[in-house]
């Protein structure tokens, strides 16, 4: 082979291989995720999470040749940068206000949900109640804030729990996944008298923002996985107790 045809090969190859890396590169998303024990744990504070939520999607996304970026953060956060387009999928109910108009949601349910109001009946002061800043829980909020109940807004599920159970407020707006996760787990003593009513019970979607440039190859990735594995729900039904 002469010098030139083996340069001719060589840079042949190399443009392929580029190529290859290029699109490999170029097929990276990233799903944003609020902290919603357990099916999202926090690992540290630099957007580190782990949990079902999140290996069911690496597991749904990777299968279909996407190189998955998980970011944990607070939901205001988050909701910014769905908005512009550098959160490609995220996990939510499908009516949360300040995104509803900024994604568009997969019609296959990730997870069912309760959302229940829990008193502290043992104070006298039970109409300031601890919420994930930014959640509008499906109208619940509006709904009890219509009632005159104050709202003591927290940045997680985690601080907006522990809120309550150290008595700063006398009822708590939560998902009761993530209360039970912390109530099994926690160090705080549990009050003697707590009401709980439920409030809701809600379906979770998979989002996709409308400024992702992988919008299209998502949604088909979506539809792909639920149909050859006939899924439902990609996580189970929450009963309270």
């Amino acid at each position: 082979m002469s010098i030139s045809c083996f340069k001719t090969l060589l840079a042949g190859f190399i443009l392929l291989y580029s190529a290859s890396s290029y699109a490999h590169l170029q097929k990276q998303i990233t799903i944003g995720l609020v902290v919603f024990p357990p099916l999202i744990l926090q690992q540290s504070d630099n957007g580190d999470c782990s949990g079902p939520a999140v290996e069911i999607s690496r597991k749904v996304f990777g299968d279909a040749g996407f190189d998955v970026d998980i970011y944990c953060a607070p939901a205001a956060r988050l909701y910014t940068l769905i908005k512009e387009g550098k959160v490609d999928v995220t996990i939510n109910v499908n009516s949360t206000s300040a995104i509803k108009q900024h994604v568009d949601f997969h019609h296959v349910p990730f997870a069912n949900l309760k959302v229940a109001l829990l008193t502290n009946l043992s104070l006298s002061d039970i109409n300031t109640v601890s919420a994930i800043r930014g959640f509008d829980y499906h109208g619940v909020r509006q709904k009890l804030d219509d009632m005159n109940f104050t709202f003591v807004d927290l940045p997680n599920g985690n601080d907006a729990v522990n809120v309550f159970l150290r008595g700063r407020t006398g009822g708590v707006l939560t998902y009761m996944r993530p209360y039970r996760y912390l109530i099994a787990r926690g160090t705080l003593p549990i009050p003697d008298d707590i009401q709980i009513e439920e409030m809701l019970e809600i379906e979770t979607y998979y989002g996709v923002s409308k400024a992702s440039k992988w919008h299209d190859e998502i949604f088909s990735a979506l539809n792909t996985y639920t149909e050859e594995n006939q899924v439902v729900r990609f996580s189970g039904v929450e009963t309270l107790p």
